[in-house]
C-alpha cells in the first residue's frame, strides 16, 4: 500500500510566505522595469520636442533668407540701407530668438578684390578683407545686421576657411539651404555655433544647372547661430533638461544607421548616450543627447512591494489560523472521552479537508510560481537573445499567472470570511444588466461567447462586490467546464430575482450533486479532468448568495449541460 505524503502545516505556512515574497519580488521588478522604460520614452519625447523647437527656429530664419534672395534677384545692386530695411533684425530677433546675425557675403573675383575693398571703405572706413593670404575666389561679408562698429565679422572672407567654404560650395552649386559643421562664431558668444547659408543669384527663379548657377552667383546670405542660445530658448531646456548637440555629418551620402559623428564635448562620444534624437538642419544632421534623463517613478514599484508583502501576511495569517484550529480540535478531542469516537470522526474529516486544502493550494500556488520564475529567469538572462514577441509573451505569461494566484488567494480569503462568519455585506440597489456586462467585459473573450437575456430595469438589492464575485464564479465555471453556447437568463420571481447560468457541457455527475456547493467539490471524469481547480468557486457562490439573503441551486439543463441558479432579493419598486 502506497504511503501518502502529508504536508506539515508549519511547512505549508513557511512555503506560503516564501512563495508570496517571491511573487512580490518578481512583480516589483516588472513594475520597476516598466517605469524605467516609461522614463526613457519621456526623455526621448522631450528631446524630440527640443529638436522640433530648433527646427522651427531654423525654418523661420530660412524663410527670411529665401525672401532676401528674391530681393537680390530682382535688384542685384541692393544697398546696405536696403538690406537693413528689408531685414529689420531687431524685430526678427524679438519675434524669433536664436540667430546672432544675418549677413550678405558678396562673391568677388581675385582681380576685382582691390577695387571692391576701396569701394566699401567709402561707406565703412577701415574696411579690410581678411585673411589677406587667401588667393582665388573671395566671398566677403559685405552687409551685416546687426551692424556692430569694428566687428571682426565685417570683411571676413568665408571662402578662406575650409569649414565655411564646404557649406558655401554646397549652397552655391545646389541652390539649396546649407549648414556648416560646428565652428566658433566671429561675432557672437563663445561656444559652438553654426552658419545657415543660402546662395543669392542675379535672376529668379534659381538657374537649373550648376554652371548656370556659377555664372549668376552673387554671393551667399548667412544666418549665424549659437547652439547654446538656440537650445536655451526651447521650452524643455527651460524646464531643466540639459541638452548637448553633436554634428552627425551631412545629410547627403551619409548612411543614417552609421552617421559620421564629430564630438562637440571633449572626452565624450555619442555612443555613450542612450537617450538621443536626430534632426536635419540645412544640409547637415544633428544629434541631440542628454546625460540627465527623466528619473523613473519608483512609487508604483514601492506600492507593489508593500501590497504584495501585505497580501503575503494575510495568507500566512490564514494558514496560521487553520493550523491553530487544528491544534484546538486535537485538545478538544483529548478532553471529551465520552464522545471520543464522534470527535475522532470530526477530527479526521477536518484533517482530510485541511490536507486537501493544503495539497490543492500548494499545487495551484506552485504551478504558476514555476512558470513565473522560469520566464523571469529567461528575461534576466543576458546570454539569451529574445525577440520582442518572445519578451512580450514572457511578460504576459508572468502577469497572467500572477492574476491566477491573486484569484486563488482572494478565493481563500473569501472562503475564510464565510466560514468564520466575518463576512460583512453592504446592500445597495444594483442594475443587474450593467453588473453582468461589467463581468463579461472584464474577461477577454467572454462577451463574445456568452448570451445575455435580462430586462434593462431589473434591479437587485445586494452587495455590489459580492454580486460581481457570484457572476464571475458562475460564468467562469460554465465556460471552463461547460460548452458553448453559454447563456445568462435573468427574470423577476416574486420578491426575488432569479439568475440562471446555462451551458451545453457534460453536466454534473449524479454522485457529485449532493456536495456540489461544498468546499473542494470537484468532478473527476474524462470530461473535466483537463480542467483542474480548487473546488471553492461554487462554495463561494453559495456563501455570498446566502450572506445577501439569497440562495444558490443547481438543476440539469435540457437536453444537456448544467444550469446554476442564483436567487437574490429584488430591489423595492419605486
Amino acid at each position: 500500500m502506497r504511503e501518502t505524503t502529508r504536508i506539515h502545516p508549519l511547512a505549508a505556512i513557511v512555503g506560503c510566505a516564501v512563495i508570496g515574497l517571491t511573487i512580490t519580488t518578481v512583480l516589483t521588478s516588472s513594475v520597476l522595469g516598466r517605469e524605467r522604460t516609461s522614463a526613457a520614452v519621456e526623455t526621448n519625447t522631450r528631446l524630440v520636442a527640443v529638436g522640433d523647437a530648433i527646427d522651427r527656429q531654423v525654418l523661420l530664419y530660412a524663410e527670411t533668407l529665401f525672401g532676401l534672395r528674391e530681393a537680390f534677384a530682382h535688384a542685384p545692386g541692393l544697398s546696405n540701407q536696403d538690406f537693413h530695411d528689408l531685414l529689420d533684425i531687431t524685430a526678427l530677433t524679438r519675434r524669433i530668438p536664436g540667430a546672432e546675425s544675418v549677413s550678405f557675403n558678396k562673391s568677388v573675383p581675385d582681380a576685382q578684390l582691390g577695387a571692391f575693398q576701396e569701394g566699401v571703405r567709402r561707406r565703412v572706413p577701415g574696411f579690410t578683407v581678411h585673411p589677406a593670404s587667401h588667393v582665388g575666389e573671395h566671398v566677403v561679408v559685405d552687409y551685416l545686421e546687426p551692424a556692430v562698429p569694428g566687428s571682426p565679422a565685417l570683411g571676413l572672407d568665408i571662402a578662406a576657411d575650409p569649414v565655411r567654404r564646404e557649406a558655401l560650395v554646397f549652397a552655391r552649386d545646389s541652390g539649396e539651404l546649407s549648414a556648416t559643421r560646428p565652428l566658433s562664431l566671429v561675432q557672437g558668444p563663445p561656444g559652438p555655433g553654426f552658419l545657415l547659408m543660402l546662395a543669392a543669384y542675379d535672376e529668379s527663379p534659381v538657374p537649373v544647372t550648376t554652371p548656370a548657377r556659377d555664372r549668376h552667383f552673387l554671393g551667399v546670405l548667412v544666418a549665424a547661430f549659437a547652439a547654446d542660445t538656440m537650445i536655451d530658448q526651447t521650452a524643455e531646456a527651460r524646464r531643466g533638461l540639459p541638452v548637448a548637440v553633436y554634428d552627425a555629418g551631412p545629410t547627403v551620402n551619409t548612411p543614417r544607421a552609421q552617421p559620421r559623428l564629430a564630438d562637440w564635448v571633449a572626452g565624450k562620444r555619442v555612443s555613450e548616450y542612450t537617450n538621443y534624437a536626430d534632426i536635419n538642419v540645412g544640409s547637415r544632421r544633428w544629434r541631440l543627447v542628454t546625460d540627465s534623463p527623466v528619473t523613473a517613478d519608483t512609487a508604483p514599484a514601492v506600492a507593489t512591494a508593500i501590497s504584495g508583502a501585505a497580501l503575503t501576511l494575510l495568507v500566512v495569517g490564514l494558514f496560521s489560523a487553520l493550523y491553530l484550529s487544528r491544534r484546538r480540535a486535537l485538545r478538544l478531542a483529548e478532553s471529551m472521552t465520552t464522545d471520543l469516537q464522534a470527535r475522532k470522526e470530526e477530527l479526521r474529516a477536518a484533517n482530510e479537508s485541511l490536507r486537501e486544502f493544503i495539497d490543492i493550494a500548494a499545487h495551484d500556488l506552485r504551478s504558476p510560481l514555476v512558470s513565473i520564475a522560469g520566464f523571469n529567469a529567461l528575461l534576466n538572462d543576458d546570454q539569451v537573445d529574445l525577440t520582442e514577441d518572445e519578451r512580450v509573451t514572457a511578460v504576459t505569461t508572468i502577469e497572467r499567472q500572477s492574476r491566477h494566484m491573486s484569484r486563488l488567494i482572494d478565493d481563500l480569503l473569501t472562503m475564510s470570511s464565510i466560514d468564520g462568519s466575518a463576512l460583512r455585506t453592504r446592500p445597495e440597489d444594483v442594475v443587474l444588466v450593467d453588473a453582468i456586462q461589467d463581468c463579461l467585459e472584464s474577461t477577454e473573450g467572454y462577451s463574445k461567447i456568452v448570451e445575455v437575456v435580462c430586462e434593462p430595469d431589473l434591479v437587485v438589492r445586494v452587495d455590489a462586490h459580492h454580486l460581481r464575485r457570484i457572476l464571475d464564479n458562475c460564468v467562469h465555471n460554465a465556460v471552463k467546464y461547460g460548452s458553448p453556447p453559454v447563456r445568462i437568463v435573468a427574470a423577476r420571481a416574486g420578491s426575488e430575482v432569479e439568475i440562471r447560468v446555462l451551458d451545453q457541457g457534460p453536466g454534473i455527475p449524479k454522485e457529485l450533486e449532493p456536495r456540489l456547493f461544498g468546499k473542494f467539490a470537484r468532478a473527476d471524469n474524462s470530461d473535466t479532468k483537463a480542467h483542474k481547480g480548487t473546488g471553492l468557486g461554487l462554495s463561494i457562490v453559495r456563501g455570498l448568495a446566502e450572506a445577501n439573503g439569497g440562495r444558490a441551486l443547481y438543476e440539469p439543463n435540457t437536453p444537456r449541460g448544467a444550469c446554476f441558479i442564483v436567487r437574490l432579493p429584488a430591489a423595492a419598486i419605486r
